[in-house]
């Protein structure tokens, strides 16, 4: 039955590696004839997951271990080594205590007797047995610092002070309540919703039935749940329909005295923008102005408030003591923060900045402002030819790891059932994180190396994925070794047949660690590769490569001279990766030198095939392309005629007129294509771009990462 009156529904999603929780109003929209919601608050803490419950039950494992074998002395990697192992057995543990007691319920068998499981690995370590036997209720105790059972309902309304830690389940599902709270909206949960494998967990249903009162909902199938979200999201986003997001966090401004000015609150439906802020400048004389931005409803710098942006910002001439600074902040529906600023008695004088979020971390923009104007400029791209510092915050891997890392490729190989293949390539995926963060990447990447050579495709493409990411860390000598066997894997496809799988598997991961490794002669590898007609399916992995390592002159020359074989494909992927690396070799930006380019028949084979585009992917990228490559924005270099240029507006209006845009139902789509154009006509026109459209560049640049 259709609810009589609106109800607060909260969702609480534990996986393996996270925590969401949302709060959310559902109610019968009449307008649309169904059930509709909207978002209420979103909780900022994420970093909890099934992974930290199997930590607790491994160390309390390890301690069982040593009390057991008190004499026998560990190094530190052996030690992490049980631990590894250690870990399997917790994770399986904890599956097995949550299916005896599925199991139990099932069959209506109610029995006084604990729920246990017994654990025992015969050689764990050094021909040593591990054996010992876990109840429900000692789990429930081992873990119950992730549980917070010390915190209640009535802790919504006590003050939040700050702690050196919130790992724990209860204080995400508060930071909500306290955001619906701060809306003026009471925080009163009718149902809570249930997802993510971890919730299988009987102490998971129990804490929340203790924190809420009442039993909570599982869904049908908590594994699979978010997949079938994802379709009836996209199902109407091709009908036309928007769905709102709201801002996450309150977002402020840091001012003296480690205090933070609310500017935003939370809850906010995307786009927003925040009123007039006045500010004092609190000392005289300073030519430069501190403007950090941090997230949080503290009114202070303390944690749970986290920064997000500082920047600075310099002036022509110095500041006085109490002069007035006027600031207002806007979010957009991809979460770009824009802050702009003028001095209140002069607002011609203004200042701006970009931060944006991208795969949920917050970053400043690459755009920097100038001193006074706010007129940004973009940095050109340097060439990334130098070993770079490793970051002190690493810590030297063992080669212990490597060997546990050789173990779990060889168990995925041998894995039957598909539940078992995702345990592995989970554990593989989690000693990968370890790896690329190795402080000592050259003696890590030989060790790997030495795997390397005895292992199948698969394994070759993880260690490759893994040396990769310690490239830029590697010295010259070892990045020769790793270039070497990254060639003789590509050049073997000039002599087989290769299967999409061996392909993905390890060709893949083979390009992407040539162009990474930025060895003299990658340029010329991946030359070599496009000119094989033979390599064609690889072309679009290839373009990708070629995009990020190839100087300006030399790559445009390339492309001129193999055109015709490149404009000729149809494959979509292959179109839009073609047109990418286009722009992105013909960038003014990322060229090495001032000199000038010849632009022509790159510009005139966008301009023939532009009208003929249907694909919104392909149209964006053709739009990039003739974007870079006709950019005017130094007149001392002009790259295209005025007749050239009069054409390229022509085509560009004609894609903005509401004949060529409805072909497009999304409406999104339409406006990417329109944001293009624009970005389009203005490098041609040789406008300034506002802080947006530069950030939409440097996007375009670097939106496609990996090959």
């Amino acid at each position: 039955p259709l609810p009589k009156r609106t109800k607060n529904i909260l969702v609480f999603d534990l996986g393996g590696g996270t925590l969401d929780i949302s709060l959310h109003k559902v109610f019968y929209n009449p307008k649309k004839a169904r059930i509709d919601f909207e978002d209420i608050a979103i909780s900022r803490y994420t970093n909890l997951g099934g992974d930290q419950f199997d930590e607790y039950i491994r160390d309390y494992f390890l301690d069982v271990f040593k009390t057991k074998f008190k004499t026998f002395a560990m190094s530190e990697s052996v030690e992490n080594q049980l631990k590894a192992r250690l870990l399997e057995l917790a994770e399986q543990a904890k599956i097995d205590l949550s299916s005896e007691l599925a199991n139990r319920v099932l069959m209506g068998f109610n029995s006084d007797q604990p729920v246990k499981t017994e654990i025992l690995q015969p050689n764990i370590l050094d021909n040593k047995a591990f054996e010992t036997t876990l109840t429900m209720e000692e789990y429930e105790q081992i873990v119950s610092p992730l549980l917070a059972n010390e915190l209640t309902i009535r802790s919504l309304y006590e003050s939040e002070e700050a702690k050196s830690s919130y790992l724990n389940i209860i204080d995400p599902i508060l930071d909500v309540l306290r955001k619906a709270l701060d809306r003026g909206i009471e925080p009163k949960v009718d149902a809570v919703l249930l997802n993510g494998g971890m919730t299988k967990l009987p102490v998971i249903h129990k804490r929340l039935q203790s924190f809420f009162g009442f039993e909570p909902i599982q869904v049908m199938d908590p594994d699979k749940s978010v997949a079938r979200g994802a379709v009836v999201y996209h199902y109407y986003l091709h009908r036309g329909e928007k769905v709102s997001s709201i801002v996450n966090e309150t977002i402020g401004i840091g001012t003296s005295g480690n205090r933070v000015s609310h500017m935003i609150p939370a809850g906010i439906v995307l786009p927003c923008e925040s009123p007039v802020r006045s500010f004092e400048v609190d000392t005289d004389g300073r030519k430069a102005l501190r403007i950090p931005l941090y997230l949080g409803r503290r009114t202070d710098t303390n944690p749970p408030n986290r920064q997000i942006s500082d920047r600075v910002f310099n002036f022509q001439r110095p500041l006085e003591k109490g002069e007035e600074i006027s600031i207002k902040i806007s979010v957009d529906e991809s979460n770009v923060i824009k802050l702009k600023g003028w001095f209140t008695k002069d607002p011609n004088r203004t200042f701006e900045d970009v931060t944006y979020e991208k795969q949920g971390i917050w970053n400043p923009s690459p755009t920097k402002p100038s001193s006074g104007n706010g007129a940004g400029a973009l940095p050109k791209t340097p060439p990334n030819l130098i070993k770079k510092a490793i970051p002190d915050n690493r810590e030297k891997i063992n080669k212990s790891y490597t060997k546990e890392f050789s173990r779990y490729l060889d168990e995925y190989r041998h894995a039957e059932p598909p539940t078992k293949k995702a345990m592995w390539i989970k554990r593989i995926k989690a000693a990968e994180n370890i790896l690329m963060k190795a402080k000592n990447a050259d003696e890590v990447t030989q060790w790997l190396l030495g795997i390397y050579h005895e292992s199948y495709s698969f394994a070759k493409g993880r260690i490759l994925r893994v040396i990769g990411a310690l490239s830029p860390y590697l010295s010259n000598s070892v990045k020769g070794t790793v270039f070497d066997a990254c060639c003789r894997e590509c050049n073997n496809l000039l002599f087989i047949s290769a299967k999409p799988g061996l392909i993905n598997d390890l060709i893949q991961p083979a390009i992407a660690c040539i162009y990474q490794c930025n060895h003299p002669h990658a340029v010329a590898q991946i030359e070599m590769m496009l000119k094989q007609p033979s390599l064609k399916d690889l072309y679009a992995l290839l373009f990708i490569a070629y995009g990020k390592i190839a100087p300006t002159d030399r790559g445009l020359e390339f492309i001129r001279a193999h055109m015709n074989r490149y404009v000729s494909l149809t494959k979509t992927h292959q179109v839009i990766n073609f047109y990418w690396m286009l722009g992105k070799i013909g960038s003014r930006e990322c060229a090495l030198t001032g000199s000038a380019v010849d632009t022509t028949p790159f510009l005139a084979t966008i301009l023939r095939n532009l009208p003929e585009a249907k694909h919104v992917d392909v149209v964006c990228k053709m739009l990039y392309a003739l974007a870079e490559l006709s950019d005017q924005r130094n007149p001392s270099t002009p790259r295209l005629s005025s007749e050239m240029a009069e054409q390229a507006l022509g085509i560009i209006g004609g894609i903005r007129k509401e004949r060529f845009l409805r072909q497009y139902a999304n409406p999104a789509h339409r406006a990417q294509l329109v944001r293009f154009c624009e970005l389009a006509r203005k490098m041609i026109q040789g406008l300034q771009l506002t802080n947006d459209e530069a950030a939409m560049l440097m996007e375009s640049r670097a939106m496609l990462v990996e090959v």
